[in-house]
């Protein structure tokens, strides 16, 4: 378990046409019913199509089908309404226009990067410690075009400066890029030996930051 504050980055997919095949049959199969009972047959549906395979299908249990409906609360496609008897999934603006220029790859990339810059902790679909008041992606993205780190992040500056990163102001910010200019100038063997000091909630950062940078964004193509 990792013990110290950290921002949760969820990481339930990294498959961008996974995430778009789970919204379209929300909308177009469930009628934004996503009680448990629609969830098995989403499961079926999501099967059939090789978008979905379960580990225990004599049970069939729906740990997994639940994810997926979360990731999409989580990257801002709507929410979940929970009432007494039912369980209806409510999409916002931005992923109905997700879903209306499904097909359209460019305009795909600019509507989903809003999603992301719209992120913002603490999150309700995330966990996150209510102590993190800041939009995640919009520092990442900002870092990543800042020419003074050469428009580059690397594992070990996530996982040691950003992921406790509570919250951001311009002073603030530039202290973060001076720090990890710092940080670049210590040997590798250094590093490590910080890292170890706290060995599995850093990699446990790497974890996320790479599931981000080398699968989703990559593969959507922001990065």
């Amino acid at each position: 378990m990792v013990k110290r504050e950290k921002w949760i980055l969820y990481k339930h997919t990294s498959d961008y046409e996974r995430i778009k095949a789970v919204a379209l049959d929300v909308k177009n199969n469930c009628g934004t019913n996503v009680s448990d009972t629609e969830r098995y047959r989403m499961q079926e549906r999501l099967a059939a199509l090789d978008m979905y395979k379960t580990r225990n299908p004599k049970e069939r249990p729906l740990d997994a089908i639940s994810h997926r409906i979360n990731t999409l609360e989580y990257y801002m496609f709507g929410y979940e309404e929970k009432k007494k008897n039912s369980k209806r999934f409510i999409f916002s603006p931005l992923g109905n226009l997700f879903l209306e220029h499904i097909n359209g790859p460019e305009k795909l990339l600019k509507i989903f990067t809003t999603m992301l810059f719209g992120i913002q902790f603490e999150h309700p679909a995330s966990g996150t410690p209510a102590c993190f008041q800041l939009y995640p992606f919009r520092l990442i993205f900002k870092l990543l075009t800042d020419e003074r780190l050469g428009c580059r992040l690397y594992n070990a500056e996530y996982a040691y400066f950003i992921a406790f990163q509570k919250n951001i102001t311009p002073e603030s910010y530039d202290k973060l890029v001076n720090d990890i200019l710092e940080f670049r100038k210590l040997s590798k063997e250094y590093v490590a030996d910080l890292m170890k000091k706290d060995e599995h909630t850093y990699v446990n950062c790497v974890y996320e930051w790479q599931y981000y940078t080398q699968k989703l964004l990559k593969t959507v193509g922001i990065i």
